[in-house]
């Protein structure tokens, strides 16, 4: 049975908008995701495929916020 993920990708992805209101976007690095939401960077992988696609997915949601 596969592992159940320790957060949805909605958590990532307000975890990453809190890091750019805070810091920026050049701050929204795995290891600062994995700071903020208390788990290793490495599980960020699970939900996207790399960091590229996590920063596209932040400028969406923070397009649609704003």
């Amino acid at each position: 049975m596969p592992r159940k993920f320790m957060f949805t990708r909605e958590e990532v992805l307000a975890a990453a908008l809190d890091l750019v209101r805070e810091q920026g976007i050049t701050a929204v690095t795995a290891r600062g995701l994995g700071e903020k939401l208390g788990f290793s960077s490495k599980a960020i992988f699970s939900l996207f495929e790399n960091m590229e696609d996590v920063r596209s997915a932040v400028m969406e949601a923070a397009s649609e916020l704003y």
